[in-house]
C-alpha cells in the first residue's frame, strides 16, 4: 500500500494505485504528479582574492549556481548587504569597500554558502608626514630625517644634492654627525597605485667641531729690544674665534690666530691660544717665551782714583745687568790675564777699564 522512491530525475511523473479484492471491481486511487527538484548547489565560486588602486575601476563578484527557486544574499564582513540579491553584486574601488564577501544562495532543496573573496582597495600613494625643518647639528651628533606615506607596496630612495644615495632604501635616513653630510635632501616614494611622490627638500648642515692643526712654537727666545715675537695657530672648524692668553689672563685684543708683541722683559711668559667654535672649545699648547735682558751697566765704583805707589790699593767693581754675563778687565786696552771677574783690586797708579 506504500511505494518509496529514491528521489532520482526518472523518478518524475503521475503516479496511481490499483486496489483489487475478493470481491468486487479493482479501485483506482487518484492520480499523484511528482516533481523531482535539483539540490541547491554552487558552481562557481567568485574570485578568493581581488587587488585594485582606489577609484581605479568597478569591482565584479558572481556566483553561479544550480537548483530550483533560487535565491541570493550577499555579505560583507558577515554583515547582510542591502539589496544585494543577484548572483552578482557590483560596486565601486573605494577604500571603504575593502573587506571579506560572500554569497548564501537559498532554493527549495537547501542553502549554501559560497566561499570568501577577499577584496583589497589600495590607496594612492601619498606622504602624510615627513620632517619639517631643516637641521643644523654639530660634529658626533645622529639624527634622522623621516617620511611617513601611504599605499601598497611602497619602496623608498633618499637623495642629497640630486644623487641618489646607495642603500638609504627605508622611510628613515640615519646621520652620524659627519660634516661631510652636510646637503640638501629629499626622498622619493614609489608605490603600485599612483605617481611617484617626493617629500619637501630639507638642507643639513653639520658643524665641524673646532681642531687646531698646528700648535704655537713649544719655546721662544729672545733679546730684549732685539724685535718682535709672533705666536700663531692654524685651527680647522665652523665660526672660529680666538683668544691669546698670558700667564692665565686675557690678553686684550689678542683676537685672531696670530699674536704678534715686542721683545720686552715684561712680555716673557707663558702664553697659550683658546680657539672657540660654534660647537667646541679647544686650548692649544703652551709656547714659553723667555726674554734675555740686555746687558748694561747699572752702577761702577770708579771713575778716575789716585793711589800711592805700592802703599794702596783700591777695589775696581761693576754691576752690570744680563745673561750669561763674561768680564774681562783691561789696562791701557790690553787684557789683564786672569782679571774675569766683575771685581779687580789695582794696586798702582795706572789706568784701568
Amino acid at each position: 500500500s506504500t511505494l518509496q522512491l529514491p528521489g532520482n530525475f526518472d523518478d518524475a511523473g503521475s503516479y496511481y494505485c490499483l486496489v483489487s479484492g475478493d470481491c468486487g471491481n479493482d479501485i483506482q486511487s487518484m492520480s499523484s504528479i511528482v516533481t523531482v527538484n535539483t539540490l541547491t548547489q554552487i558552481l562557481s565560486h567568485p574570485e578568493s582574492l581581488i587587488e585594485m588602486c582606489v577609484d581605479q575601476g568597478v569591482i565584479y563578484l558572481e556566483v553561479e549556481a544550480a537548483g530550483t527557486n533560487l535565491e541570493y544574499q550577499w555579505y560583507k564582513d558577515g554583515f547582510e548587504i542591502a539589496g544585494a540579491t543577484n548572483s552578482f553584486y557590483t560596486f565601486g574601488s573605494d577604500l571603504y569597500n575593502s573587506g571579506s564577501y560572500h554569497c548564501v544562495v537559498s532554493g527549495s532543496c537547501g542553502e549554501i554558502q559560497s566561499n570568501h573573496s577577499t577584496v583589497i582597495i589600495h590607496p594612492e600613494t601619498e606622504i602624510y608626514n615627513q620632517s619639517q625643518n631643516n637641521i643644523i647639528a654639530c660634529e658626533g651628533e645622529t639624527f634622522n630625517l623621516f617620511v611617513e606615506a601611504t599605499g601598497s607596496n611602497l619602496t623608498y630612495q633618499w637623495f642629497k644634492d640630486e644623487s641618489q644615495l646607495e642603500g638609504e632604501n627605508t622611510a628613515t635616513l640615519q646621520f652620524s654627525g659627519d660634516p661631510l653630510e652636510s646637503g640638501l635632501y629629499y626622498c622619493t616614494v614609489t608605490g603600485d597605485c599612483g605617481d611617484i611622490v617626493v617629500s619637501s627638500e630639507l638642507e643639513v648642515l653639520v658643524k665641524q667641531n673646532a681642531f687646531i692643526t698646528v700648535q704655537p712654537e713649544e719655546s721662544v727666545l729672545l733679546c730684549e729690544n732685539n724685535g718682535f715675537i709672533n705666536l700663531s695657530v692654524e685651527a680647522v672648524g665652523y665660526g672660529l674665534s680666538y683668544q691669546w692668553v698670558k700667564d692665565g689672563v686675557f690678553i686684550e685684543n689678542a683676537n685672531s690666530a696670530n699674536y704678534e708683541f715686542e721683545g720686552l722683559l715684561t712680555n716673557e711668559g707663558v702664553y697659550y691660544c683658546i680657539v672657540s667654535g660654534d660647537c667646541n672649545e679647544v686650548i692649544s699648547n703652551n709656547s714659553f717665551v723667555s726674554i734675555i735682558q740686555a746687558t748694561a751697566l747699572i752702577d761702577q765704583t770708579f771713575i778716575d782714583i789716585e793711589i800711592c805707589e805700592k802703599t794702596d790699593k783700591h777695589l775696581l767693581e761693576v754691576v752690570p745687568v744680563g745673561t750669561n754675563l763674561i768680564f774681562q778687565w783691561y789696562l791701557n786696552d790690553q787684557p789683564i790675564q786672569g782679571a774675569t771677574d766683575k771685581k779687580h783690586w789695582v794696586e798702582s797708579e795706572l789706568e784701568y777699564s
